[in-house]
């Protein structure tokens, strides 16, 4: 995020935490992943220079698609189907509208 910034100084930023994967139900050790890398994104966008950074914002993805959200997943488990992806851009776009 620093060496985008330093380039693209008011380029408004989203970052997106991982989307639910049903793998974390299954597989503790996905889970665990899984978390590590939503807290990984959430301490980039904290950390300076993004702290107070107006043009970015962070999205947690388990808000786009979530463990209640079951049918929008493709036989994998992991990529999200048609539904899934129609979620994620319903959700996304609302979150993105309210952005100033």
């Amino acid at each position: 995020l620093e060496t985008i910034r330093a380039r693209l100084q008011t380029v408004p930023l989203a970052c997106i935490t991982p989307v639910f994967s049903t793998r974390e139900t299954l597989e503790p050790d996905y889970q665990e992943l899984s978390d590590h890398t939503r807290e990984v994104v959430r301490n980039a966008v904290k950390t300076e220079p993004m702290h107070g950074d107006e043009h970015t914002t962070l999205i947690e993805g388990l808000d786009l698609l979530g463990p209640k959200d079951a049918d929008g997943f493709s036989g994998d488990g992991v990529h999200p189907n048609d539904l899934g992806f129609n979620l994620i851009a319903e959700r996304i776009s609302t979150r993105l509208s309210s952005w100033t």
